[in-house]
């Protein structure tokens, strides 16, 4: 478990820094505003299962994407700590909006 304490830790700071860059020169998007919008109405089934789905259900898929088959894929061309730093890079880059 100690071993991977310093790339968890890297994956957080480039997430977290890469972040924090991304919204001080971008204004936030309409879609925020949308999402206010959906909080505002009752809630039914249909917005729980929604919730659930993106809350849970993709963060857990968009994982084992990007920390077990992309991360499994890139340590056969390089090392681990290239592999996580790769695909950390990659999964901030997607969610750049």
């Amino acid at each position: 478990m100690r071993q991977y304490m310093v790339p968890i830790l890297g994956g957080i700071s480039i997430n977290v820094i890469s972040s924090l860059m991304i919204s001080s020169v971008f204004p936030p998007p309409e879609a925020t505003f949308e999402v206010q919008n959906f909080f505002e109405k009752p809630f039914g089934v249909l917005e729980y299962l929604t919730l659930f789905i993106l809350i849970v259900l993709l963060p857990f898929l968009e994982e084992c994407a990007f920390r077990g088959l992309l991360w499994k894929i890139l340590e056969i061309f390089v090392s681990k700590r290239s592999a996580f730093f790769i695909s950390s890079l990659l999964f901030a880059i997607c969610h750049v909006e």
